[in-house]
């Protein structure tokens, strides 16, 4: 699951710092870091030194890469439109509303300590 998301971040943007896909995608460090090593040792993903900053690296999609990501992505869209297709478009746009309230409450509940 966590290298799905790194393959998805990176087809979402390219040549970006893996300190960047734990920004956006709420992963620790570590996690990417050995997401990310697994995926360079598959071939999947490339990591170049920085134009900008040569003391920095910066991560990328390769060719065969970007083609896992398409099929996964092809194969994920098709499920969740078959797990969708007994809604109305208004019951879809009203769960995505609910579940994005209930998911802006998940760092408050888990402020929680008993």
């Amino acid at each position: 699951m966590v290298e799905w998301r790194v393959l998805s971040m990176l087809a979402v943007e390219n040549h970006i710092p893996a300190q960047r896909i734990c920004q956006v995608v709420g992963l620790d460090k570590s996690a990417v870091s050995k997401s990310v090593q697994v995926l360079q040792n598959a071939g999947y993903v490339q990591s170049q030194v920085d134009a900008v900053d040569a003391r920095r690296y910066t991560l990328s999609l390769t060719a065969e890469g970007q083609h896992l990501h398409d099929q996964i992505f092809d194969v994920a869209k098709e499920r969740e439109r078959r797990l969708l297709q007994t809604l109305t478009h208004e019951e879809v746009e009203l769960l995505i509303d609910m579940l994005n309230r209930l998911h802006k409450q998940v760092d408050h509940v888990n402020a929680y300590r008993p």
